[in-house]
């Protein structure tokens, strides 16, 4: 891609060059390309080290971990936790504000797949003030995935969670990604309202988004599809989106 194009015309022992490379690894990773994005991630935080640059040795760190959780089987989300910890306690003792924030980030990510849901709100607020704290628009936008997950999977009051998700909406601006994810927790809760048809096409907008993206969650709309069938009491359509998903 254009970053990674970028990032070869700069010297090998360029810091420019390797912050470069970091958002490559990132990148890599939402496409699930996640070998690429590991030797990536790995080859910043070696450059960075070896440079002395202890903040994008960190960030890197924390990309790393994420791209091993997704890739390596026996690396889950106790030896996330433990990693981000880990990469954070330094990063914080030097004020490195831009790890801190990130390691919120991860963290809600975390808590999300262990389905601890009011945990990964407060990480992900806390990760949203660090971020716009530093200006960082981008970051503060990529947050917001997690607080729809949080609105569609967690104890909130549906009314209250779709409520958290326009305002989601609303202050996203044209960010795909939030978009996406955002339509694909409406979809889900407008079902457990019993609305089925404006869920499903909820879930269709977020495929008719990320599919142009190159993005791996247009792999998501089976499943958001197939738990809109079960709460509309259709088994067959259910799984027909079910065993589409698991192929």
């Amino acid at each position: 891609n254009l970053l990674s194009r970028a990032a070869e015309l700069l010297p090998r022992t360029s810091g420019r060059r390797l912050e470069l490379l970091q958002y490559v690894t990132e990148e890599l990773g939402y496409m699930m390309e996640v070998e690429r994005s590991l030797a990536t991630g790995r080859e910043v935080m070696e450059g960075a080290t070896a440079l002395g640059d202890a903040k994008l040795a960190g960030r890197a760190r924390l990309i790393v971990a994420l791209m091993r959780f997704w890739g390596e089987p026996d690396f889950g989300v106790e030896e996330l936790i433990a990693e981000i910890d880990d990469a954070a306690r330094p990063a914080a003792r030097r004020a490195e504000a831009a790890v801190v924030a990130r390691a919120h980030d991860f963290r809600a990510f975390a808590y999300v797949q262990l389905g601890r849901f009011e945990a990964a709100q407060r990480e992900t607020e806390e990760a949203i003030a660090a971020f716009r704290r530093l200006a960082d628009r981008r970051s503060v936008s990529e947050q917001q995935w997690y607080l729809g997950w949080v609105a569609a999977s967690g104890p909130m009051p549906v009314d209250e969670a779709i409520d958290q998700c326009l305002r989601v909406l609303d202050e996203s601006g044209d960010d795909a990604g939030v978009a996406g994810h955002t339509r694909y927790s409406l979809a889900r809760l407008e079902a457990k309202r019993g609305h089925f048809e404006l869920a499903r096409d909820l879930a269709d907008e977020a495929l008719a988004i990320f599919e142009p993206t190159g993005m791996a969650f247009a792999a998501w709309h089976p499943l958001c599809r197939g738990e809109i069938e079960l709460l509309a009491d259709d088994a067959s359509a259910a799984e027909r989106h079910l065993r589409r998903a698991m192929r």
